[in-house]
């Protein structure tokens, strides 16, 4: 084993690292790009902490907190008497090379547990799918492998239409429904097809970063609103001459609040007022629990101005790339239109077998299965916020199933937790990772519907390490911030 003289780190005195963030933080990522590089061999000793301390001109326990990281996620490795020592067998670890060739389709991220917005992909009726689709494929007519109409399957349509009008109060025709692949091209055709270059929409901050992405790509400018216990707040962008607001009014995304009766109404008062258009995004509309549903801007606004946007993709299985857009009829002619300018139509095979589904009765009951699932897996999170994670993690918003946003202890980074968190096979996400600039959250966005119980309790407890391990304690100045007492995380996930 290669041995490290006295006195240094392995060797060489690494300069202090600049840059932004938390000193222990800059420590942690300098010592670990050393061990990537192999500058740092496997299984050497690191030199003591007083020593690193003395050579980089920090505090000990400013040191102790990158260590203890750096052990937490895998790169390190305590060995009682005889010190710390590089880790033999390293993490996984993406190439972070501003010169690094774009990762492979297959390490784009999987469905890890606590992922938000992902659904039970456990309980999704595979075999049927499968019978149906091959009875579909028997069915298709010579017609049905040529090009096929941009708005949609008709009998999809027609589907879509009666599921909306039943359980959203969304009254339209089969004609207003345009079938696409997702929210955000959804979000991109309407851009195009409702805005002016330069012309402003209004977004939810913190919101949903692709959205941000796509309007910036059709060429509008995106002005951030805030997002308060009420949700939207309409008002905050007075004098803002915007021609469209883009909102998640049910469950607001990533914080789950609903948006209130008054905001709702001023936001439509807004829309008639301007003439400005309001784009919804109902996402997960069918993971609703607790008190009564609201309407949809849509059936309150009566179909003027206002686009409803919804995705089976979230409650069957991301890959499946089927969503709609609800439009005034003008508007729905012109979106279908352009559609198939850009990729032609979704893929005929795909909206037939999802016609069947709704047509003989099973994504009704579907729809049922996994909102009692969601509902119990979502109680034992909020359990083990309210007892495990008490003091850590404190319950922000909780008005839909597939996710949780929690405030995080001023004590850690969020961002090093759900770095650190991922490393070890689970995916919370930061808050401000939704915020349209920095400082934007101090919290963690989790997924409660992705895994079964047993996978759900393993990532609960493992969760609970990485807090335990204080990977993310702030440093303020030189002096380490004391952690609230180490989580427990024994708790099983129970499901109905």
């Amino acid at each position: 084993m290669a041995k490290a003289p006295s006195g240094t780190l392995f060797g060489f005195a690494p300069a202090l690292p600049g840059g932004k963030g938390p000193l222990f933080e800059r420590i942690r990522g300098r010592l670990e790009r050393l061990i990537l590089d192999g500058a740092l061999p496997r299984g050497s000793r690191l030199a003591s902490s007083r020593m690193l301390a003395a050579e980089l001109g920090v505090s000990r326990n400013t040191i102790l907190a990158a260590i203890e990281s750096l052990v937490a996620e895998g790169f390190l490795e305590t060995r009682p008497g005889s010190g710390t020592f590089v880790a033999a067998i390293l993490p996984e670890e993406p190439d972070r090379r501003p010169d690094a060739p774009p990762q492979p389709a297959s390490a784009w991220p999987s469905a890890q547990p606590l992922h938000p917005n992902l659904p039970p992909l456990d309980l999704f009726p595979r075999d049927l799918w499968a019978r149906l689709s091959a009875q579909q494929w028997q069915r298709m007519r010579m017609d049905d492998l040529f090009y096929a109409a941009p708005g949609g399957h008709p009998p999809l349509r027609a589907a879509i239409r009666d599921h909306l009008r039943l359980t959203r109060g969304v009254e339209c025709t089969a004609e207003q429904v345009v079938v696409l692949p997702g929210t955000l091209a959804a979000l991109d055709l309407c851009a195009r097809l409702l805005l002016r270059p330069g012309d402003t929409v209004l977004m939810e901050d913190p919101g949903y970063p692709q959205a941000r992405g796509a309007l910036a790509a059709a060429g509008a400018r995106v002005l951030p609103v805030p997002v308060g216990p009420e949700g939207f707040d309409i008002d905050a962008a007075a004098g803002a001459q915007a021609a469209m607001a883009f909102v998640t009014p049910r469950s607001q995304f990533p914080l789950a609040v609903a948006m209130s009766p008054a905001r709702r109404a001023a936001l439509l008062d807004w829309s008639r007022r301007t003439g400005g258009w309001i784009v919804e995004d109902d996402y997960d509309a069918e993971y609703r629990f607790g008190a009564g549903r609201q309407p949809t801007l849509w059936a309150e606004a009566g179909g003027r101005q206002v686009v409803h946007i919804g995705s089976f993709n979230t409650i069957l299985f991301p890959a499946l790339r089927i969503a709609y857009a609800v439009l005034p009829p003008d508007a729905a002619r012109g979106l279908a239109a352009r559609r198939a300018l850009i990729d032609g139509f979704t893929a005929t095979h795909a909206q037939a077998v999802l016609h069947a589904f709704i047509a003989e009765g099973h994504f009704a009951r579907h729809v049922r299965r996994v909102r009692v699932a969601t509902e119990a897996r979502r109680a034992a999170v909020i359990r083990a916020i309210g007892t495990d994670f008490a003091g850590i993690l404190t319950l922000r918003g909780a008005e839909a199933g597939l996710h949780l946003a929690v405030d995080l202890s001023p004590d850690f980074a969020e961002e090093s937790v759900a770095r650190q968190a991922g490393r070890r096979g689970i995916a919370p996400r930061p808050l401000g990772a939704y915020a349209a600039g920095p400082g934007g959250g101090q919290g963690l966005v989790i997924g409660v519907a992705g895994a079964a119980p047993p996978a759900l309790s393993r990532a609960l407890r493992t969760l609970g390490a990485v807090l335990s391990q204080r990977p993310a304690l702030r440093c303020e100045g030189r002096d380490l911030v004391p952690p609230t007492r180490p989580p427990r995380c024994d708790r099983p996930a129970a499901e109905a």
